[in-house]
């Protein structure tokens, strides 16, 4: 702003004084008021970059790439290359039975024991009894059982040859966010080389376009070692050059390159997962690549990717920073899914083993909503189908897991699932037990139909979130003393408390989230109904139910109680804060409904602190927020970017785990524009830090977009733009 302000100070002389001035003085006034006029517009482009001056030496510095589908990672070596390679259907595993005869005969008992407050007999009988069959997830460690695990494909290696033995200088490796092009430079002796490497959206290939600025000085030998997966999807890699110059042969797996001036590599894969004819799909792109230059690939590339990247903006002029770890995140969801394949898992898009960490499954109880929060906001409403579509196709396992588990109608999902449909209790209780998942994604169905208003998209998801509804309707208990609906056997995610004895306790009935949960399912299943005017006698069913759940409950120190009792936690400072749930990301709690919860939740984060792991802090930047806390939210930030990010700026769970890198960008976009009572609210938790900025095309509930720039912490503009029609 103050570049120009000094540009127009200048012009407004200039254009006094013009007369009198000479041609090449003109000149020269013209560019220096062009320069800076546009000094912010490239300063804001340097911002949008995540560079290295050498190469990666760890998978944590390679910079990745993806197109929703398939995905890259060059670590950019100049001797040696390797690019490890992703596809999000890459699973190992397949659809089987999970239930166990002996959950629904001991379930009575359980529920006796919980309503007679002996916790840890009727947890003693779940680990016993309440678990799936068949192994579950194996403990995160099921790459080699029917549940799978998302694997890498594997890697390219890539050997290079040069005439010159010179070191190498002027080296640089970079991921320009703008165009999600990774290029490396360097110089080697008098020779200048160049790649760029993209995944394109468009062409669904990957590419890696070699130049030198000297004929003849491009040789190598690119190589594929697979990881072969024995059970699970069927796989077809092809890789081929085009090529000026020089000769290019080939060798079983290998390609042989030597003195071309100009290589462009492609890499064309498939697997059968939702795809029969995968080998003639892999061979099709491969000859549509081979057909066109690499300027028009490139163009395709751009145009297709910067569609959805170029919807939003943000500009923070006190803190880079910040906005470069949200406009990654947005490019991390962009290049982490696409409309007809699978949501972004634990890992996003990129594994780099073939036993990726916690199976990189979906984890239903925070992390697969985490990666969506950031989808609506923005103006990303496309993306979220791959979740819609899981989600969906999740009701006939669950409804055989209720009947099998509960005996109960309707569908349910625990705490995981993958792209198998399951939805079994976990294979221990103390975190397995979760049975709010599939409700939870019922949430995103929902909040679709609040940003797209599409009345054909609601009749389509309705009888899903009908079918959770009536799990709950069916399964939950009366709770002895006060008469409440809970569900029962359940858990707060991962947490445990004590009882009189001193035993550690994770089982319960009617833990504080799951009323959430289930109250916020209900209430949209019945604003559904009335949109489409249809299931009345249903929605009067399950109005009738919420008068008879639990409320919500301070303790007398003030803070929100994660149970149905005042319990001392194991852990007061544990990662998951999920009785939170209620202020985010629902909005049960707000300021204006419901004041004296608004302020317990204050002292609930408190106490539990400000440490965890990277999706914790990220989920504590949303609650401040939240909370129009803008300076505790910016602090938690800091720390989450600070102590939980590794070089490439992957967030750390530890180890990688995208969750957070898409909740941190969500929860700068909280600071900026919420709509929770119904208002929209333009910067209502801005830290003091972030003392001018702008932001363009946010979205908020309804469909509308929303544009803002301030200075000095005040707006001075504002704009509010209907949805399109």
């Amino acid at each position: 702003m103050i570049m120009k302000f000094i540009a127009f100070i200048i012009i407004v002389i200039t254009l006094l004084k013009w007369e009198k001035l000479g041609t090449a003085r003109k000149l020269l006034l013209a560019v220096i008021v062009v320069l800076l006029w546009n000094h912010g517009k490239d300063n804001d482009k340097n911002h949008q970059k995540i560079a290295f001056d050498k190469p990666a030496a760890c998978w944590e510095e390679t910079l990745p790439l993806g197109n929703g589908r398939l995905g890259m990672m060059p670590d950019g070596g100049v001797d040696k290359e390797t690019i490890v390679l992703n596809d999000i259907t890459y699973w190992s595993g397949w659809e089987a039975d999970y239930s166990n005869p002996k959950a629904l005969e001991a379930l009575p008992e359980i529920r006796a024991l919980l309503a007679e407050g002996k916790n840890y007999e009727a947890q003693n009988l779940m680990y016993e009894t309440f678990t799936c069959g068949n192994n579950g997830s194996n403990y995160g460690n099921a790459a080699n059982t029917s549940y799978g695990c998302y694997q890498t494909l594997g890697s390219l290696i890539i050997n290079y040859y040069y005439d010159s033995k010179d070191s190498v200088f002027n080296y640089s490796r970079l991921l320009d966010l703008n165009n999600a092009i990774v290029k490396t430079e360097f110089k080697r002796g008098r020779v200048k080389y160049k790649r760029e490497y993209f995944v394109s959206r468009k062409d669904d290939v990957a590419l890696v376009n070699f130049e030198a600025n000297a004929g003849g000085k491009i040789s190598f030998t690119a190589e594929l070692d697979l990881n072969k997966i024995e059970n699970g999807v069927k796989l077809l890699s092809l890789v081929d050059v085009k090529h000026d110059g020089g000769t290019v042969n080939c060798f079983d797996n290998k390609v042989v390159v030597k003195n071309a001036s100009k290589v462009l590599l492609i890499f064309s894969s498939a697997t059968n997962f939702n795809n029969e004819d995968y080998e003639r799909f892999v061979k099709d792109k491969l000859h549509y690549v081979k057909s066109h230059s690499y300027n028009k690939l490139r163009k395709n590339h751009l145009k297709s990717y910067k569609e959805l990247y170029d919807r939003v903006s943000l500009t923070l002029d006190d803190d880079k920073r910040a906005e470069l770890y949200f406009n990654y995140g947005r490019y991390l969801f962009i290049s982490s899914t696409r409309e007809d394949l699978l949501p972004p898992n634990l890992q996003g898009l990129w594994a780099n083993t073939a036993q990726t960490s916690w199976n990189g499954d979906y984890h239903l109880n925070i992390n697969l909503q985490m990666n969506h929060w950031l989808a609506n906001v923005c103006n990303l409403p496309e993306l979220n189908e791959p979740l819609i579509n899981l989600t969906k196709g999740l009701m006939a396992s669950g409804e055989k897991t209720a009947r099998d588990f509960y005996g109960a109608d309707g569908w349910v999902a625990h705490m995981m699932t993958n792209p198998w449909r399951f939805t079994a209790p976990g294979e221990h209780p103390s975190w397995g037990a979760t049975n709010t998942g599939g409700a939870w994604l019922c949430q995103h169905l929902w909040r679709q139909y609040e940003y797209t208003q599409d009345v054909d998209y609601l009749k389509d998801i309705y009888p899903v979130m009908k079918g959770s509804a009536e799990f709950f309707h069916s399964m939950m208990m009366e709770e002895p003393t006060h008469g409440w609906l809970v569900t029962a056997p359940t858990s707060s995610p991962e947490n445990a408390f004590y009882d009189a004895d001193g035993h550690e306790i994770y089982v319960c009935m009617g833990s504080t989230m799951d009323v959430q949960i289930v109250t916020e399912l209900y209430q949209n299943v019945i604003k559904a109904s009335e949109v489409l005017h249809e299931d009345s006698e249903f929605a009067e069913v399950l109005k009738s139910d919420l008068l008879r759940f639990p409320p919500m409950h301070v303790s007398d120190s003030g803070y929100l109680l994660e149970w149905l009792e005042d319990y001392k936690e194991v852990d007061v400072h544990h990662r998951h804060v999920s009785h939170l749930f209620g202020l985010h990301p629902a909005n049960l709690i707000t300021k204006t409904k419901t004041p004296e919860l608004y302020e317990a939740c204050k002292v609930t984060l408190n106490r539990r602190g400000d440490g965890g792991t990277g999706w914790s802090k990220a989920w504590k930047v949303n609650f401040w927020a939240r909370l129009h806390d803008g300076d505790r939210a910016y602090k938690l930030l800091n720390s989450l970017l600070d102590e939980n990010t590794y070089p490439n700026m992957f967030c750390a769970h530890p180890p990688f785990q995208i969750d957070g890198n898409f909740g941190g960008a969500t929860g700068i976009a909280e600071m900026l524009l919420q709509c929770n009572d119904g208002e929209i609210e333009v910067l209502p938790a801005l830290p003091s830090a972030w003392k001018s900025g702008s932001f363009k095309g946010f979205c908020v509930v309804g469909g509308y977009t929303v544009d803002c720039e301030w200075e000095n912490g005040e707006i001075t503009y504002k704009k509010i733009h209907k949805p399109k029609k």
